[in-house]
Formats: structure tokens, C-alpha cells, sequence
């Protein structure tokens, strides 16, 4: 078959828009948008290399660089309630929407509202992939957050550990989330966030028994389970 650039290009399907979680709290910074992603690299060979679409073209461009872009309203976010305790379960970039729930936390907590009990877990492969470290402590410290719980998979020295085995090692602090009408956030990949919810069915299990999966479920069906997730 012989063909010209031209009809080849004419017949490839357009680019679909990448969709990035915010990042960033729209009431703390109301006229900027934060992205956290991870620039796609991969090595095939010694001369070929396949570089993400989206994160590399970001990664090119200089300060002050326009570009198009459009936010689209999302049902992933805070509970009106600012008393309401929430759990934030991510893992890698997944702490994107987390950060920018944490830091809304911080915004209604220093306007003088009372917030709830509310816990991050999080997870990385060691210490110094730990995404917004002092950041998200600091908000711990000032007490927007209540916990933060790490899960450190390759950090040398440290028993590896992932985000749905602290569901599991922080089960009562986690039934007292849910007891007192709180919601829960997970964000990530598709794999962990179904590691985590089958973990949450065990973490329950003592409080729930044989009817902790249905429970889980109907979380999710109210709204106070939600799942960012992707891949």
C-alpha cells in the first residue's frame, strides 16, 4: 500500500484529551491550578526513546507560556459539611485531588470553621517520593489533618508496606471515621484502588461481620465512598 503523510495523517484518530486531577485549592488560590503528573519516559533499545504525549509537551514549555486548556466539574470533592471527617487514600500521583482536599481542609480550619477528624494515607516507594512531604505534614501539625500514615514499598531498611495494608493496620481509627457520617476518597490506580476497597471489607469486618462488603458497597452508592482512578 502506498501512501502519502497527508492521507496517513488524515486517517489517524484525533489525540484525545489527558485529563490531571487539581492539584490545588480553588478558595486558597482561586485564579490558579496546580497539576501533579509524572513525565512518561521509557527506553526501548539504545536509540529509541517513547516520551508521554501531554507530560513531556509540559515539561518543554517555558514560564509564562500560554496554552489551552478547559476544568471540568467533578462530584470528587469535600463534603459541604466541614465538621464531616474524611479518609484520603492515594498512592503516587494520586495524591493530587488529596493535596488540594488537604488544603481546602486548611482554608475552612483558618476561616474559623471546626473540622473533623480527618486522616491521609498515602503511598510511595521510599521516603523521597513522598509528594508534598513537609507540605502535608505541616497541615497535620496545624491540625487541618489528624493522621498521616505512609506506606513505603522500597525504602531500604523499612518492611515494605502498601496503602491498603494500613486500612487494614488502621481499622478503628478508620470505623470512627465512618461511624461519625464521614466520607472516603481514593485516588490512584485502578489496581490499587481495588486492593484498597477489598481491604476496607476486611478492616470492617469485626464491626460489620459477613455484611462488611455490602456496606462498603452502599458507601459507594450514597456518595461517601468515592475513587479517582485510572489505568
Amino acid at each position: 500500500v502506498s501512501m502519502s503523510l497527508h492521507d496517513l495523517i488524515e486517517l489517524l484518530p484525533r489525540l484525545q484529551p489527558r485529563y490531571y486531577s487539581i492539584s490545588s485549592c480553588h478558595l486558597s488560590l482561586p485564579l490558579t491550578a496546580h497539576v501533579t503528573a509524572l513525565v512518561e519516559r521509557e527506553q526501548f533499545g539504545p536509540a529509541k526513546t517513547f516520551e508521554g504525549v501531554c507530560t513531556s509537551f509540559l515539561e518543554r514549555l517555558q514560564v509564562n507560556t500560554k496554552v489551552e486548556g478547559f476544568i471540568r466539574t467533578t462530584t470528587f470533592k469535600l463534603p459541604k459539611d466541614p465538621a464531616t471527617p474524611v479518609l484520603l487514600i492515594g498512592a503516587g500521583t494520586g495524591i493530587a485531588p488529596l493535596r488540594g482536599m488537604a488544603h481546602e481542609l486548611e482554608h475552612r480550619r483558618t476561616h474559623g470553621l471546626e473540622v473533623g477528624h480527618n486522616i491521609l494515607i498515602f503511598g510511595c516507594r521510599t521516603q523521597d517520593d513522598f509528594l508534598y512531604e513537609q507540605e502535608l505534614l505541616s497541615l497535620a501539625c496545624k491540625g487541618s489533618l489528624s493522621s498521616v500514615h505512609i506506606a513505603l514499598s522500597r525504602e531500604q531498611g523499612v518492611t515494605k508496606t502498601y496503602v491498603q495494608e494500613l486500612v487494614i493496620s488502621h481499622r478503628d481509627e478508620i470505623q470512627g471515621v465512618i461511624e461519625l457520617g464521614g466520607c472516603i476518597f481514593v485516588c490512584g490506580s485502578n489496581k490499587m484502588a481495588r486492593e484498597v476497597k477489598s481491604c476496607m471489607w476486611v478492616a470492617l469486618a469485626p464491626w460489620k461481620g459477613l455484611a462488611a462488603e455490602d456496606f462498603v458497597e452502599e458507601l459507594c452508592k450514597t456518595g461517601r465512598y468515592m475513587q479517582d482512578v485510572w489505568g
